[in-house]
């Protein structure tokens, strides 16, 4: 099985590692779910594939370098993302603290209605947010670790 191959080489290369009893019995989405989960697993915990994205939020449709602000908090992050590294997390050059949701509203009852910079930063889903009321015009830089473009795209390298 080579390394530079696309994603239906790896799902056929898979099928014959696994000798399937009864043809097809698992599905290609799901042969294709699991290497992407398995990639992201090997990515974060080896730290392959660096990432900096840094983008200007907007409040209207994002193009590139933008990011749509989402409920005066919160930003979608790129589909290629799998997890924050050491580098961390910083709106306009200040360093944010990783937090949750939970142990933010835990700290401040009124958490919702703050503004200002923020201080800390949580993970939801596809969502990165902040602590406090984000602005536009304003930036963030993010470290992390993404899967590499060609096995996000589904294309070969």
């Amino acid at each position: 099985m080579s390394i530079l191959t696309d994603l239906d080489d790896l799902i056929v290369d898979v099928r014959e590692i696994i000798n399937e009893t009864t043809a097809d019995f698992w599905t290609d989405a799901y042969i294709g779910r699991q290497l992407k989960k398995a990639h992201q697993i090997a990515s974060t915990k080896i730290k392959m594939i660096s990432m900096l994205w840094t983008v200007t939020l907007v409040t209207g449709t994002a193009s590139t370098g933008e990011a749509q602000i989402v409920d005066n908090r919160e930003i979608l992050l790129p589909s290629s993302f799998i997890s924050i590294d050491d580098g961390g997390v910083y709106y306009n050059d200040d360093v944010c603290k990783a937090s949750s949701i939970k142990a933010i509203k835990d700290t401040d009852e009124d958490w919702l209605e703050r503004s200002g910079t923020p201080s800390r930063y949580y993970l939801r889903g596809d969502m990165l947010g902040f602590d406090n009321k984000i602005s536009a015009a304003d930036t963030i830089r993010l470290y992390g670790i993404k899967m590499p473009d060609e096995l996000a795209a589904n294309v070969a390298p």
